[in-house]
């Protein structure tokens, strides 16, 4: 679809967020639920949209968007603030127009009223909510998603359940209409349930609604700093110290774990740590795919494909699964061995990670398990 990009007015009667008018004055209602539509870049400019068009409402939900012509420049009279909880492991922007509050359990944004004396204002809450997920087998063989468990065991069923992309990494969100007229998405992360909630106010402003949209393209899960409690949920049952010479011998393989000098660095700026990986392979990351994968490197000893990948490092948002538990560098892993598929797991700065391959490969996956950290404010 291409044509001018524009926001909707209050009076609209479209559904969506935006609207975009091609040459024949066609007008048709857009919405993002992963692009900033509102970005000076595209507001006002003639643009070309890939996307899919929603037979329930007949909005065109955009998936990829570029500029093919400058019309106008934008005016941004309001100031985006930055904002990242530790505490909860988020992150995302919002506007100065908007007033936000930390709770025990979460956050709550309000908008600015429409006059000085008015209560009417739309609000943003985001919670945190322990979940322990337990898969379950379907009677079709597979297993129920953290959040399908979810759904099930809080409104007795997950079926319908509508799953939306959303924020900078994609991450999945089960979307909730609720019978207040708010909106909500749910999302799961390692024994967490995050319930991001949109209530208009009673005019229901456009702009409010905007706005919100833009937090949710913003929104990104970071790391998670707990103090001293444990958040992995990892079973300290079956552990065993094990140094980096010992590992060899503990893997049942002949040969040394990958000495420092035969590994070199990389950084993830999405998911803020350092990983290392042989010197002489190639590695590339991506968006993860499969469920719970909030992205995915693969690594291989030439240019990396599906097809050739040797041991994948995902970034997960499931709990660490029970297993053999050994302590490496000072870092607590935990091995899960089927066939020959060889699985460690470890958790770093509140973040769960999974690296596997096969088991020929087991003292590389464990090496790039344990050189696992978390990327300093000097590094980044």
């Amino acid at each position: 679809m291409m044509g001018v990009l524009t926001k909707q007015e209050a009076n609209d009667e479209y559904a969506g967020t935006h609207l975009i008018t091609d040459d024949q004055k066609q007008v048709t209602p857009v919405r993002s639920l992963s692009i900033n539509l509102d970005r000076k870049e595209y507001f006002g400019n003639k643009v070309e949209a890939l996307g899919v068009l929603n037979p329930d409402d007949g909005v065109f939900e955009i998936t990829g968007i570029s500029v093919k012509e400058v019309l106008t420049k934008t005016i941004v009279e309001k100031k985006l603030q930055e904002y990242k909880n530790t505490e909860f492991g988020f992150e995302l922007n919002y506007y100065d127009t908007w007033d936000l509050a930390e709770q025990s359990d979460g956050i709550v944004l309000n908008s600015t009223p429409t006059t000085e004396t008015s209560t009417d204002f739309a609000s943003v809450e985001i919670k945190q909510i322990p979940f322990s997920y337990s898969p379950k087998i379907n009677e079709d063989g597979t297993t129920d998603t953290p959040l399908e468990a979810y759904f099930s065991e809080v409104y007795g069923s997950s079926a319908g359940l509508e799953i939306n992309k959303i924020g900078v990494d994609m991450l999945s969100a089960a979307k909730l209409t609720n019978s207040d007229g708010s909106v909500s998405y749910i999302l799961y992360r390692a024994g967490l349930i995050y319930k991001i909630t949109y209530t208009p106010s009673v005019e229901s402003s456009i702009q409010d609604k905007i706005d919100f949209q833009e937090m949710i393209t913003e929104f990104r899960f970071i790391g998670i700093n707990a103090g001293d409690e444990a958040v992995d949920g990892i079973d300290s049952e079956s552990t065993s110290e094990i140094s980096a010479d010992e590992i060899s011998t503990t893997s049942g393989s002949g040969s040394s774990l990958y000495p420092d000098e035969e590994l070199t660095s990389f950084e993830s700026l999405p998911y803020h740590f350092i990983g290392k990986y042989p010197k002489d392979w190639y590695y590339a990351g991506k968006i993860g795919t499969g469920p719970g994968v909030l992205h995915h490197y693969g690594f291989s000893d030439e240019s990396v494909t599906d097809e050739n990948e040797s041991i994948g490092l995902d970034v997960i948002s499931d709990e660490i699964p029970s297993g053999q538990k050994i302590t490496i560098l000072g870092k607590e892993l935990t091995v899960v061995s089927q066939g020959s598929k060889y699985t460690v797991y470890i958790s770093a700065d509140g973040q769960n990670y999974r690296i596997e391959g096969d088991k020929q490969y087991k003292d590389l996956i464990t090496a790039i398990a344990a050189n696992i950290s978390p990327a300093t404010k000097d590094e980044e």
